[in-house]
């Protein structure tokens, strides 16, 4: 649950991360496109379905029925609803080649996956600053 600079609760935001990682995972067995890789797809496809869903659900609402947490609530339900339906609920893990590979430097062992993280999050820090 996020509470924004806008003062509304939006339930939303999990859904998405949800949507992503099912998404991350379906471009990974059926395309075989790695999960670092799927990252540079699905950031800039969610950015456009969250506005989208932003322009058709929230835009339409005006002062107070948009601070309302009724409303968000009742968006919260029907897409997690619709989320549920579509969405298997079991357990699914990505695990590319590399998944379990480390390398030992000075005697400290640096999982690859971590290291890949950690140039990943650092190149998006320094891209939006």
């Amino acid at each position: 649950m996020i509470f924004g600079v806008t003062r509304t609760v939006n339930f939303a935001q999990a859904i998405f991360a949800i949507l992503s990682a099912y998404l991350s995972y379906t471009l990974f067995v059926d395309i075989g496109l790695d999960p670092f890789l799927s990252v540079l797809v699905l950031v800039p496809a969610m950015f456009a379905f969250g506005g989208g869903i932003y322009i058709l659900m929230l835009r339409r609402l005006s002062g107070p029925a948009r601070n309302s947490p009724c409303s968000s609530c009742t968006r919260w339900a029907s897409e997690s609803r619709g989320a549920g339906l579509r969405l298997p609920d079991n357990t699914r893990v990505i695990a590319p080649a590399y998944a379990n590979s480390s390398w030992t430097i000075a005697g400290y062992q640096i999982p690859v996956v971590r290291f890949y993280a950690f140039v990943l999050a650092a190149a998006v820090l320094y891209a939006c600053t």
